[in-house]
């Protein structure tokens, strides 16, 4: 089940801050956790957050070589937005 966004400080030049889905990655059936990309976020699913893997090359039917990885990002993941929280609230 998705969480409710989370508003976050971001080192982007011009973007201080950025709504995300905190919610924790998960893999397909080859181990892949897909991310969407920054300049294309419509297009759907553009690379493994694990393996770097494209999503439309033929590689990304292979298994992820780095699906073991996947508890540890999300526990990473899960304290970076911990400590780049921002309380909406606090900036109006």
């Amino acid at each position: 089940m998705p969480l409710p966004p989370a508003l976050v400080r971001t080192t982007a030049p011009g973007r201080p801050l950025q709504w995300i889905d905190p919610t924790p990655k998960a893999a397909d059936k080859n181990g892949h956790a897909w991310m969407f990309s920054v300049d294309e976020p419509l297009t759907g699913p553009a690379y493994c957050v694990l393996c770097c893997e494209d999503h439309g090359s033929i590689d990304s039917f292979a298994p992820c070589y780095e699906a073991a990885r996947l508890a540890a990002y999300n526990a990473e993941r899960t304290a970076w937005i911990a400590a780049n929280r921002v309380n909406p609230e606090d900036i109006r």
